[in-house]
């Protein structure tokens, strides 16, 4: 049997980012408990996130349009 990966729209993806990013910082452990999603999958759209802040761009990849605006940093 294959297991198949959930999907998450992008604006769950804004919400649960806005819980660990500031002014919230809530831990990785916490959020991933809460709702039900892995903390790998958490820490990697965190560094999904990172990376574009690298590049000094806004998370637009996450709540572009969304009302949920995000920016890492």
């Amino acid at each position: 049997m294959i297991a198949v990966m959930p999907r998450y729209s992008e604006e769950r993806k804004a919400a649960v980012l806005n819980k660990l990013l500031p002014p919230q910082n809530r831990s990785v452990v916490s959020v991933a408990a809460e709702e039900g999603i892995s903390d790998v999958t958490l820490h990697s759209w965190l560094k999904q996130c990172q990376t574009l802040l690298n590049k000094s761009q806004p998370c637009r990849h996450f709540g572009s349009g969304s009302g949920f605006p995000v920016w890492c940093g």
